[in-house]
């Protein structure tokens, strides 16, 4: 099984927690931001508890249905 190092670990969470603020800081729920994005609700739920670490398509689906820079989630 493949297991996340303790370097990506911390990566995911960081995103997470910054996901989590922007998100928050819209006023959106994940369910708004799943839609503005295009991807699954329950996908986007495992990336804001840390347990997905995110491919580059994905934080670009978000930042840019957010209207950030990818770099504010990073």
């Amino acid at each position: 099984m493949n297991q996340k190092t303790d370097e990506e670990n911390a990566l995911a969470l960081k995103i997470a927690h910054n996901i989590r603020q922007e998100r928050g800081h819209k006023g959106w729920t994940q369910q708004q931001l799943a839609k503005a994005s295009n991807i699954r609700q329950p996908n986007l739920a495992r990336l804001e508890k840390g347990r997905r670490v995110p491919t580059l398509r994905f934080l670009l689906k978000i930042t840019k249905a957010m209207g950030i820079d990818l770099r504010d989630v990073l």
